[in-house]
């Protein structure tokens, strides 16, 4: 049975109803049943039984409720075991069919489930990305901004500082033009060194400190602006 049951599934063209006389003997029987279910639980099995005396419960022990089992009492009219055989085929070929339908079904469903997974995926790169893009466009224009400001700031510092710049180097050369000239006369007119009002002017105002300190004064002043300018243009650079 079992080998006729391989060359079956092998052809592609499985057995559906199987038919076991207990007249083999009870426990012949059952262990044939057990190897057919084992071996195909889908089969169909008719039973038939020879003995009035055995219960059917008895007869087939744990296989009783198995819904793939049919036991007609024998002898009986042949036309009852061909009915029973094209009922059993009946349901062997609608839970084929069945079964058929339901893996199709998942099949479908588990396609579906990939591609809707596939697009899920699909949408949360394009979510990501375009988080990603947004995220970029405002910091672009939080540098825009920022650079606006500080071109802005650049140009309002720029514009005082080369006043200034302008004004300082005016200072510086008009100081040693007079300079110059205080020498000159000095010079031509030796007599006003020793001259009391001169003298108390020269120490009034600390002409030597002056003399000694106002050219560095000009120089940190031309270095503080000259620092300045560096950061103005590092301000309109960025």
């Amino acid at each position: 049975a079992t080998l006729a049951l391989e060359r079956g599934h092998s052809a592609g063209r499985p057995f559906s109803v199987a038919l076991v006389d207990l007249a083999l003997a009870q426990e012949r029987a059952r262990q044939v049943i057990s190897v057919l279910l084992r071996r195909d639980p889908a089969l169909q099995i008719i039973v038939l039984n020879t003995s009035a005396e055995i219960p059917w419960r008895s007869l087939l022990g744990g296989f009783a409720a198995h819904d793939g089992l049919l036991m007609l009492r024998y002898p009986c009219e042949a036309m009852e075991v061909v009915q029973a055989a094209r009922a059993l085929a009946n349901k062997w070929q609608f839970a084929q069919e069945r079964a058929a339908r339901e893996a199709e079904l998942e099949a479908a469903v588990s396609a579906r489930t990939m591609e809707l997974e596939r697009s899920k995926q699909a949408l949360l790169r394009v979510l990501i990305e375009r988080d990603r893009m947004e995220a970029e466009l405002r910091l672009a224009q939080k540098l825009e901004a920022v650079g606006q400001l500080a071109a802005g700031i650049a140009h309002e510092i720029n514009t005082p500082i080369q006043f200034v710049s302008d004004t300082v180097h005016f200072l510086r050369s008009g100081t040693t033009d007079l300079r110059q000239l205080l020498a000159l006369l000095e010079e031509l007119a030796p007599e006003l060194t020793t001259n009391p009002r001169v003298l108390e002017l020269k120490e009034e105002i600390d002409l030597e400190l002056l003399d000694t300190e106002m050219p560095k004064s000009f120089e940190r002043i031309t270095e503080g602006l000259g620092r300045v300018r560096v950061i103005v243009r590092a301000m309109k650079d960025f």
